[in-house]
């Protein structure tokens, strides 16, 4: 009698004829005729046509045994909440329904799907809270809910979800701490948190996430130190914390991120010097550190990197720069970069791009011929310097070296700048 009466409904509410279940579970069937019902089937991309056999039917894969273990609906412009019954088809294996117009909260009945191995509700206008028994799902490898409306924290039964490989919850409006649980995830390899309003201490336990390729906590309200214990994510090939309120100094552990391509600590409140151990990171081709309270010199080790984007503005550092840096002249892609030069906001004795053209600024560890225009800056140099060049009108130009100054007979100085050379020992 159920049977019949479930039967009678769904044929009330939707043409369905009996041929075209009939290879089919009848409650996969209704749960699909459901789900049709409830996305406003009429703006769909590619329809249904429910009087043939469900396992024609666009987007649905469907096992020798009748029972739906694919649906997969992305991009076809479903509009509209889910309905309960899609617990019913507990047999899925992947539910693909990203890039539509979904709606409301996710079905309690979801968590009834414990074969499903990839759920992708990504990029729609999903709200609620995730569910907090998320985590008896413990076949996912894959769970996209980014590019949502999700709200309040993450539930701490995601670290239960031991066999998943991509966590990709950003873009959302999650809030609270991060649950220290989410450091059990062994075989994560993808951890996207980025753009939400998490907030508190990250948790040390995120340094047992060894697995992890990409981590990125970026665009939280994060606060309090970078624990140490991150530098256990040795295979992370992108270590992403910038915008948030971190403080303290950046740990020297961090030499541990042995795989990072990109670290980027930009817009966060960090202090004191920037540590010679991104140096010793072989593969690292962007390196963002501005917006925070940096101080001190420049660590000569960075300039040997083939670095394509340092962003370190905005800050308090000072000094010269090491002779090292020459490299990142040439290797530095401006495509990668805001219009925000290395020098600015920061208090180096010549601009970044006078040192590229002239070498001006550059630590004691060479001699200098300067030739043509001189504009405002320090030469520095543990040898000598020689110069034949014109310093610029309303400049200020300081020579230093440590043996001898040579001024070439046709050395000029313009009107209204200042000139000084010096023999002594340099910074």
């Amino acid at each position: 009698m159920d049977y019949l009466l479930k039967l009678a409904l769904c044929v009330c509410c939707t043409a369905i004829t009996l041929t075209s279940i009939s290879q089919t579970s009848v409650f996969d069937s209704l749960a699909l005729v459901a789900l049709y019902n409830s996305t406003n089937s009429n703006t769909w991309n590619n329809d249904w046509d429910l009087n043939t056999p469900v396992n024609s039917w666009y987007g649905v894969d469907v096992n020798p045994a009748g029972r739906v273990i694919e649906l997969q609906l992305d991009f076809n412009n479903l509009v509209g909440q889910l309905p309960m019954s899609i617990g019913d088809l507990d047999e899925l294996i992947v539910l693909d329904l990203k890039q539509n117009d979904l709606s409301g909260g996710l079905p309690s009945s979801i968590t009834n799907l414990v074969k499903l191995e990839i759920l992708d509700l990504s990029f729609n206008s999903l709200s609620g809270q995730i569910l907090t028994d998320i985590g008896d799902l413990k076949s996912l490898t894959s769970l996209f809910l980014n590019a949502n409306n999700f709200t309040q924290s993450i539930p701490a039964s995601i670290g239960n979800l031991t066999n998943l490989i991509d966590l990709y919850l950003e873009e959302n409006n999650l809030s609270g701490s991060i649950p220290p649980e989410l450091g059990m995830l062994s075989n994560i390899d993808q951890f996207y948190l980025g753009f939400n309003s998490l907030s508190g201490l990250i948790p040390p336990e995120l340094g047992n996430l060894k697995t992890v390729d990409g981590f990125l906590l970026y665009g939280n309200n994060l606060s309090g130190p970078i624990p140490p214990e991150l530098g256990n994510l040795c295979n992370a090939s992108l270590f992403i914390l910038n915008e948030n309120q971190l403080t303290g100094t950046i740990p020297v552990e961090l030499e541990g991120l042995v795989s990072a391509t990109a670290i980027w600590l930009n817009n966060n409140n960090l202090t004191g010097t920037i540590p010679s151990i991104f140096g010793t990171i072989p593969n690292l081709y962007s390196l963002g550190l501005s917006g925070n309270q940096l101080t001190g010199s420049l660590p000569a080790d960075i300039g040997f990197l083939d670095l394509l984007d340092f962003e370190i503005y905005n800050n308090n550092l000072s000094g010269c720069y090491p002779e090292s840096y020459a490299n990142l002249c040439n290797t530095l892609d401006p495509s990668f970069s805001t219009d925000m030069s290395i020098s600015d906001g920061n208090n180096f004795n010549s601009p970044w791009t006078s040192f590229c053209s002239t070498g001006s600024g550059i630590c004691c560890n060479t001699s200098l011929i300067l030739n043509g225009p001189i504009s405002e800056n320090v030469y520095q140099s543990a040898n000598w310097i020689e110069s034949s060049g014109i310093v610029q009108s309303n400049t200020n130009v300081d020579f230093i070296a440590e043996n001898f100054i040579e001024l070439k007979s046709n050395f000029e100085v313009e009107l209204n700048a200042t000139f000084t050379a010096n023999i002594a020992m340099c910074n």
